[in-house]
């Protein structure tokens, strides 16, 4: 399983929000899936994850439609994590 990382920046890109600000309040009101903190100063988000939100986005899917998404895309995220790290014998 491979996981492409990308910035804010190329995030705001593929998506096609220009403004910051417009980014932050789309992940605020779940409109957009929430970054991954690799460290203090270093977040980073799933291109696939902001590829698929553009898809519903071009597909007409509604802000509660997309919202729907949104926590689809996050909890997948979350379950395909603990499942590798269970593989591993990792545990938190």
């Amino acid at each position: 399983m491979s996981i492409n990382l990308i910035t804010r920046t190329e995030a705001q890109f593929t998506a096609g929000i220009r403004a910051e600000s417009t980014w932050f309040r789309f992940v605020k009101e779940k409109l957009q899936c929430g970054g991954i903190r690799l460290a203090k100063n270093t977040v980073r988000y799933v291109e696939s994850e902001v590829e698929a939100i553009k898809a519903a986005r071009v597909a007409g899917y509604s802000d509660e439609q997309v919202k729907s998404l949104v926590l689809s895309l996050e909890t997948q995220r979350s379950e395909s994590a603990n499942e590798l790290l269970a593989n591993l014998n990792i545990t938190h």
